[in-house]
């Protein structure tokens, strides 16, 4: 059985005993406290679960944990069963983007829209490409354009110990990832590098580099280009709009991409999974720090439904 990709990965960033670390596999069925818990894909980083503990009174309760929401998960055969028989008691939810507006483009299309942007620097060979991610997740935004571009990653070696947990079965790693900077012109950092100060250090002084491109793919770009700041879950209902996929600011010779592409379900995919499964109450897990929060999320969520 492989090891929980994302707990494994982890695991061995902070060093952990193997014998200390938990196998979890995918379609896996474990009981905890006479709770029967299948477990599917969440569609966010690598090992990400859906689970679904049903307990021994026929009540079920569905945890998204992180999660962006696809139409295929309502038809996973344990939550397709529970959803029938009317048994799903709650939903706990993954309702970091649960506002009218973050309407943001599917993954496929974002993805379609960078890479396209991406290759329009194929013949700048003196154009370092660099691209921000989280000590995982965005992984399918960036390799995307290796693919295109046909370029190894460059990684330092701690990300790259984790990129060997988390994507083994995945990709072959050796073979897309390295850890010798001169080896390609497309890079991993943390998202926080991606601006323009960090960027511009990377070019000039002797430098082989000429410009700089850096590629920010998150959800929350949709608030920047909207001029509306992070989220505010307690907003008052707005029209829905869809974010355009990039956006591009320019300083000299340093490009900043920031590409509507996210790991979490845009709202109105979380008002789509609330009608597929039609729990008997729904559980906002992100941004409940307050009833007049849940309250705001729960109306907007079932403004549709009334």
């Amino acid at each position: 059985m492989r090891v929980h990709a994302r707990a494994r990965a982890r695991a061995n960033r902070v060093g952990a005993r193997p014998s200390a670390r938990f196998l979890l596999p995918n379609r896996c069925v474990r009981r905890a406290r006479a709770a029967r818990a299948p477990r599917g894909a969440a569609n966010h980083c690598p090992g990400a679960a859906l689970l679904l503990f049903e307990l021994p009174d026929g009540r079920a309760h569905l945890h998204t944990g992180d999660m962006r929401w696809q139409p295929q998960m309502a038809r996973h055969p344990a939550i397709a069963r529970v959803v029938s028989e009317k048994r799903l008691q709650a939903l706990h939810l993954d309702t970091t983007y649960c506002d009218v507006r973050f309407s943001f483009p599917a993954q496929d299309a974002a993805i379609g829209a960078l890479v396209r942007k991406a290759s329009e620097y194929r013949e700048a060979a003196r154009t370092l490409l660099v691209f921000g991610a989280y000590s995982v997740g965005k992984e399918r935004a960036f390799l995307a354009v290796a693919r295109e571009l046909h370029v190894r990653v460059h990684v330092p070696r701690a990300r790259l110990r984790v990129y060997e947990a988390a994507l083994a079965g995945i990709v072959d790693v050796a073979a897309v990832f390295t850890t010798d900077e001169a080896a390609t012109r497309l890079r991993v950092v943390p998202m926080v590098h991606i601006s323009f100060a960090r960027l511009r250090a990377l070019v000039g002084g002797g430098s082989r580099w000429a410009s700089v491109v850096g590629f920010r793919p998150t959800g929350w770009a949709h608030a920047r280009a909207g001029g509306d700041g992070a989220a505010d879950a307690a907003a008052p209902p707005k029209q829905p709009r869809t974010a355009a996929p990039l956006r591009v600011r320019r300083q000299g010779c340093v490009t900043i991409v920031e590409v509507a592409y996210s790991e979490h379900s845009s709202f109105s995919e979380l008002r789509a999974c609330v009608r597929a499964l039609r729990p008997a109450r729904c559980v906002p897990t992100v941004n409940a720090h307050s009833h007049a929060h849940v309250t705001r999320m729960l109306e907007a969520l079932y403004a549709d439904q009334m």
